[in-house]
């Protein structure tokens, strides 16, 4: 009993850690594309 409910929290918190990067690589994501936007405004500011 006890050991099944380990690798149920082991799930868990793998899970919380496959979120938590996800969630890192849409930021990640959002700021390159942010970025690139920028720098196309900033070719036709030339």
């Amino acid at each position: 009993m006890r050991n099944k409910a380990k690798k149920q929290t082991a799930k868990a918190e793998d899970v919380v850690f496959s979120e938590a990067l996800a969630d890192n690589e849409d930021k990640e994501a959002i700021r390159r594309m942010e970025q690139a936007d920028q720098r196309v405004e900033n070719k036709h500011d030339h």
